[in-house]
């Protein structure tokens, strides 16, 4: 299993509360530094700070936000021909 270590700068992992649906992106760094680095994304102890509850689901996205510096955001199509499809 994936461990924060391996997403570490380069995805970003947002965990879900199933409960409440409360989500937050994690803090990567933060985890490596208390020690949890090398354990599995889906056994960590976490608890949702919205309900208290420990049920949660983790997300991992494409890249973490300023590892792609050179790349430009596509541009969403906004003519008129485009909104009419």
């Amino acid at each position: 299993m994936p461990t924060a270590r391996d997403h570490l700068n380069i995805h970003r992992i947002v965990a879900a509360c199933r409960t409440c649906d409360h989500s937050q992106q994690l803090d990567l760094a933060a985890l490596v530094q208390a020690g949890y680095g090398d354990v599995p994304l889906n056994v960590l102890p976490l608890r949702c700070s919205a309900c208290g509850r420990r049920g949660h689901s983790i997300t991992v996205f494409g890249r973490a936000y300023g590892a792609a510096k050179n790349r430009r955001p596509k541009r969403l199509k906004t003519t008129a021909a485009a909104l009419s499809r």
